[in-house]
């Protein structure tokens, strides 16, 4: 894949092989004229059976309604077969590419979602696809917390169990934030219209005047 006329000797193996470690050496043979091994010049090549998993980075806490981005990057030797990075969370992706030397690049995916109640404690997924099927993943688990931007009274949130839950809440002039470890919280807010979800979706809700309530 080389070019001598640009002075490049690049050479591609493919496919590899374990047995294809080296040492190379590079010669010239030019028909009706001079032979010659570059016998001081020499590469090996360390081959491994299946490449690092790529690099992964997402904030470590995320709030519901809100775009998050996530980062994923792999690097790799081969610039025409770079991986395919792909997530599992639906989002918009972006890809680029740099080269990091001479003989290593590295290819980068952005995902910008938007995370829900239902992707507390579940997986964001960066997996690595390479040309001949082997593919490596990295994960993070998301931590997706409650926040409504509504004018909501933290003092009237209260627990069926006081005596055994716990309930954090963390109020600003336009936010309070709810994390729920009990089996039934209530919640009252001083606003006609004010939409109020909670993070755990398998329990049963009901609202009982300017109340909210959550049982599971």
């Amino acid at each position: 894949m080389g070019d001598l006329r640009q002075k490049n000797c690049s050479l591609r193996i493919d496919p590899l092989h374990r047995s294809d470690k080296g040492p190379f050496t590079f010669r010239i043979e030019i028909k009706d004229h001079d032979k010659y091994t570059y016998k001081d010049d020499t590469v090996s090549i360390a081959v491994s059976s299946s490449p690092d998993p790529p690099f992964l980075s997402v904030r470590e806490e995320v709030k519901v309604g809100e775009v998050v981005s996530a980062f994923c990057s792999m690097s790799h030797s081969c610039p025409s077969d770079s991986p395919l990075l792909t997530w599992s969370h639906s989002g918009t992706p972006s890809v680029q590419s740099q080269q990091l030397t001479n003989v290593q690049w590295e290819v980068m995916s952005s995902l910008n979602f938007t995370p829900s109640s239902t992707d507390h404690n579940q997986s964001l997924v960066c997996t690595a696809a390479y040309r001949g099927g082997k593919t490596v993943k990295r994960l993070k688990t998301l931590n997706v917390k409650l926040t409504s931007k509504q004018d909501i009274d933290a003092s009237k949130c209260a627990s069926s169990d006081p005596s055994t839950s716990r309930l954090k809440r963390m109020a600003t002039h336009t936010s309070v934030m709810v994390e729920m470890m009990h089996s039934m919280v209530t919640c009252e807010h001083n606003r006609k219209h004010v939409e109020v979800s909670w993070p755990r979706g398998s329990g049963t809700q009901s609202v009982k005047g300017s109340s909210k309530i959550l049982t599971f």
